[in-house]
């Protein structure tokens, strides 16, 4: 078999190069057998690799050896895919760029050979061709043209084998995404054709990414019609109580990185003709919405959508939902809550205990919407000279240490109030984050999520040093299972904070620290224990 120049015609390079001139043209050397295994043919890294089949005979054998650099007949072409690799018969590999300053002279290449040799000169640290390397379909039609041909294979006309063609032939042949492959397929937003996926898969990845950003070819706002438009469908289509079981799973396993797309398809749900849905979707609030951030951003997508789909919002669904949020919880977790997330999203417990028309179902609750809404001292007042049960005492003490705790500027009170009420960051004043025993002392009970937050401040603040017991604390913490898993600690979260720890300072700010290595290793066990099989 012979190895023959594929991307042009050989005869027709000969007559283009020996146009004009009185001496007829040399005859082309004879090919070369293709007698070793294809994988030798495609080693560049040393033109000494190549089987000595392929080397050409004595410089005094050549019909002409001071053309050698534009004799046709010492290079053999193998084209793939629009790359050519080129071997010199003298066993070495000829850098081709003059050839394409040539053929841009003589007005192009044609499409057989355009651009063809641009990309000869850069070979891997392999020693395969690019080429090879970055397309695999490319590389399979190259393989296969050589093996057929060492092999003894079948052989087309001019010594290829059957059906290779030139460079625009099968070789090159490659799938076009703007043409579709089945006529299942459908354009996507960059009118390319892919597979179309399910509405509930792309509920799934809306509950899990958001459009927040939007995407490389789609706008954040078109993004989130789309998403909104497939939920609608679904809905349509009677599978209204299996979106909302998702949206229940996806929130209480922690799956996502942010709730918003969570609520806003739940209160879609709340707000579909559906009355099943309509139904679950008020009964999932109290579950999905677990803290008071989250009930605040439901109800402005509530009022969004009311805008926009011109319906009611403050229906007794609603109320009744938002009055069984505030009823299922204990006294003291109510107080937390409403201490601690004052308002968000422009609203505030005040305002939905006032549209709620709420009816505490317990003494303690009656205590607490009776500080929202008229303030400690009326509710000190009101309450001084009752007799009062353990819980109602303790859950009065709580209100009054996170009202004492503003109005004082003495450091070891502030810690005395901390370590026997719980309190957390969000009650204490900006002075008071400035104290280093401050934070020691809000270390010892601080949720997980605000650790990751402020491990960086804690750094700076020398609170977290090499080697004390507050860095044990924080590993101790990073690496228990059980507390990420009820934190509901979602991977990304514990991959920001430990980039960010990891740099040494913030985005934002000037705050600067050296990285502890304990905690960069805690960081990295935790990363790898929030995942779930």
């Amino acid at each position: 078999m012979h190895l023959t120049t594929l991307p042009w015609d050989r005869e027709a390079l000969q007559r283009k190069q020996w146009k004009g001139k009185d001496s007829p043209p040399h005859q082309l050397p004879p090919a070369t057998d293709l007698s070793k295994p294809a994988a030798e043919l495609v080693n560049h890294t040393s033109p000494r690799l190549l089987p000595d089949s392929l080397r050409a005979p004595s410089p005094a054998a050549r019909p002409s050896a001071r053309r050698r650099s534009s004799h046709p007949g010492d290079i053999e072409t193998l084209g793939l895919a629009g790359t050519s690799c080129a071997f010199e018969r003298g066993g070495n590999l000829r850098r081709k760029g003059g050839d394409t300053e040539r053929r841009r002279r003589e007005g192009g290449a044609g499409e057989e050979g355009r651009g063809s040799l641009r990309r000869s000169e850069r070979r891997s640290p392999s020693g395969v061709c690019p080429a090879v390397a970055a397309s695999p379909c490319a590389a399979f039609g190259f393989f296969s043209v050589l093996r057929r041909a060492s092999s003894g294979g079948p052989v087309g006309p001019e010594g290829r084998p059957p059906g290779t063609g030139f460079l625009k032939g099968k070789m090159e042949e490659a799938l076009n995404q703007m043409q579709p492959l089945n006529e299942k397929q459908v354009a996507n937003s960059e009118d390319g054709y892919v597979w179309q996926v399910t509405d509930m898969n792309r509920l799934h990845r809306f509950l899990c990414f958001g459009s927040e950003g939007g995407t490389y070819y789609i706008k954040e706002q078109k993004l989130g019609l789309e998403n909104a438009e497939a939920l609608i469908r679904l809905i349509e289509d009677g599978k209204g109580y299996e979106v909302i079981q998702e949206i229940k799973s996806f929130s209480q396993e922690g799956r996502t990185i942010k709730q918003e797309p969570l609520l806003f398809a739940l209160a879609i749900c709340s707000q579909c003709s559906d009355i099943s849905t309509k139904q679950a979707a008020f009964k999932a609030v109290s579950e999905v919405c677990r803290i008071p951030t989250h009930l605040f951003t439901f109800i402005q997508f509530k009022k969004d959508l009311k805008e926009s789909m011109k319906c009611g919002m403050w229906g007794r669904a609603l109320r009744k939902a938002i009055a069984d949020w505030y009823n299922e919880k204990g006294g003291m977790a109510l107080a937390l809550a409403v201490t601690k997330y004052k308002q968000r999203n422009g609203w505030s417990h005040k305002d939905l205990l006032r549209l709620s028309h709420l009816k505490p179902s317990s003494e303690g609750l009656a205590i607490v919407t009776k500080y929202i809404t008229k303030g400690w001292k009326e509710v000190h007042e009101l309450y001084k000279e009752k007799a009062l049960t353990v819980e109602t005492e303790k859950l009065l003490k709580y209100l009054e240490a996170v009202e004492k705790v503003k109005h004082t500027k003495d450091e070891l009170e502030v810690i005395h109030l901390i370590e026997e009420h719980r309190l957390v960051r969000e009650h204490l004043l900006t002075n008071h984050l400035k104290s280093k025993e401050v934070w020691k002392a809000l270390l010892q009970e601080m949720p997980l999520t605000a650790l990751l937050r402020n491990l960086g401040k804690m750094t700076a603040n020398s609170v977290l040093e090499p080697g004390n017991s507050e860095v044990s604390l924080v590993c101790e913490k990073l690496c228990n299972e059980k507390l990420l898993k009820k934190a509901r600690i979602h991977p990304f979260h514990v991959l920001v904070a430990l980039e960010t720890y990891k740099t040494g300072h913030g985005l934002r700010g000037k705050l600067k620290w050296r990285p502890d290595e304990e905690i960069l290793k805690a960081l990295d066990a935790a990363f790898y224990k929030t995942f779930k099989v």
